[in-house]
């Protein structure tokens, strides 16, 4: 299962410059910092020794089949930073040269040294589906620790669908960045950005770009429509005033209880000068002054970037390498979906550090503390040690062995077909995780053959 599918909603800022962007001096940039090494490395023994110091959702296996997949990511932007959250949008290495795969991810890490990963998702944009907008561009302070555009403790504005232009290459996109002169400056940090689009016909794409100060209660702002050319790759930018009304602002972004009092009324602040009509192509950038601070000479700046999403998701077929043979029944995989495990008449949890995952392998592993760690297998594999000891049937396998007695449910059938079939289990009782912290806790995985020891075997 690709990692591409699970978890977050789709998340975009833009970053459209040519250095790899510095990841956020925090504990969560520094985990990000340590995953994305050792997972573009493409060494198992580096990925393996990393899962096992910051302890991901996703097990060795997935994660090497994932690396396979995508070849590793380069680093496009950070979205938003805090001290235990970073998100972030990369791309896929083994993108088709003639177009980019990007996806974007959120990493939680828990409080702690190394700060070990709590959440952690990464998501390619499905085929067909429109960008969303982070509208609080990432801002850092001057101790390096990134935040928001928004004051703290407040809400965001609600998220909306940005629109996008298909061409025969993908989809055009025009996205807002905003920054301050200098990056220190407290003026960034005074607005909350925010997109409000509209598709039109012909291939036009519309939206409104809202700059809100609630403590000051002002706002200012853009409107821009997107237009394609007949020229192939070419777009008319063209800009206008905002036409949003103060009471429109103070209804959406600053909404009261019927109790409280009238909110003091919304200024729209002018912009000095918008750019004229132009044409624009993919990776061009359009600056917009929008304010100058007349005390500190401070000034806010969006950048607009014209940015080609293709159908950045790829769809992939595996494939396989070597002569064609006939299916084995060593080919057979256990599907383990939501995994509830009763050890001894005890149901196991495993909530801290981590949890019980989803396993799909021909030889999954379910570790319990001080009992060591059971291998499963559905075809004998007597020369390795495994033996005859229990069954599966449905969605339920039991087996006894060396004194302890192990139930495993899953919400799926278990085995391919109808039938009820052997069990084969090779115990290892001295066998712990890596991470100090996972000891205490069960934990299940996946090992291929080749990393099972052949048993020692006394001589007659």
């Amino acid at each position: 299962m690709s990692l591409r599918a699970l978890l977050i909603p789709l998340l975009v800022a833009t970053c459209a410059w040519s250095q790899a962007p510095a990841i956020p001096d925090t504990p969560a940039g520094h985990t990000l910092q340590a995953w994305l090494e050792a997972f573009n490395s493409g060494d198992r023994a580096r990925i393996e020794a990393c899962i096992a110091k910051y302890n991901p959702p996703m097990q060795l296996e997935r994660t090497m089949t994932f690396r396979n997949q995508t070849g590793g990511f380069e680093l496009l932007g950070i979205d938003k930073s805090e001290p235990r959250r970073i998100e972030f949008r990369v791309k896929e290495l083994n993108s088709p040269t003639t177009t980019t795969t990007i996806a974007f991810g959120r990493l939680d890490v828990k409080d702690g040294d190394p700060a070990e990963i709590a959440t952690f998702s990464i998501r390619a944009l499905p085929p067909g589906k429109h960008l969303e907008v982070i509208a609080e561009p990432l801002r850092t302070r001057p101790n390096g620790v990134g935040e928001s555009a928004a004051h703290a403790g407040e809400p965001s504005p609600p998220l909306t669908n940005l629109p996008s232009l298909s061409s025969l290459h993908g989809q055009i996109a025009a996205q807002a960045n905003l920054r301050a002169i200098p990056p220190s400056s407290a003026l960034a940090r005074s607005f909350i950005a925010s997109y409000r689009p509209r598709e039109l016909n012909s291939g036009r794409v519309f939206y409104s770009r809202v700059l809100i100060n609630r403590a000051a209660h002002t706002y200012l702002g853009y409107e821009l429509i997107l237009e394609p050319q007949q020229q192939a790759g070419a777009y008319l930018l063209t800009f206008g005033k905002l036409g949003i009304t103060p009471l429109d602002v103070a209804a959406t972004y600053a909404p009261r209880l019927p109790q409280n009092p009238p909110a003091e009324p919304f200024t729209m602040l002018p912009i000095p000068t918008l750019p004229e009509p132009q044409l624009v192509h993919e990776s061009q950038i359009v600056t917009i002054d929008l304010l100058t601070d007349p005390t500190t000479g401070d000034k806010l700046i969006d950048d607009v970037h014209i940015v080609l999403m293709h159908p950045s998701y790829v769809r992939r077929v595996p494939t396989a390498s070597g002569d064609a043979r006939d299916f084995l029944a060593t080919d057979a995989d256990f599907e383990i979906f939501e995994p509830q495990v009763t050890l001894n008449g005890k149901v196991q949890t495993a909530s801290v550090p981590g949890s019980l995952r989803d396993v799909r392998s021909a030889l999954p592993w379910f570790y319990f503390p001080n009992h060591g760690r059971f291998i499963l297998s559905l075809t004998p594999r007597t020369s390795l040690g495994f033996r005859k000891t229990g069954e599966v049937r449905g969605g339920r396998i039991t087996f006894a062995l060396d004194d302890d007695s192990v139930k495993l449910e899953s919400i799926r059938p278990i085995a391919s077909g109808n039938g009820v079939y052997n069990i084969y289990v090779l115990h290892e009782p001295d066998w712990e995780p890596v991470s100090e912290r996972q000891k205490d806790y069960p934990a299940d995985g996946s090992i291929d053959v080749d990393e099972i020891p052949t048993p020692v075997r006394k001589q007659p």
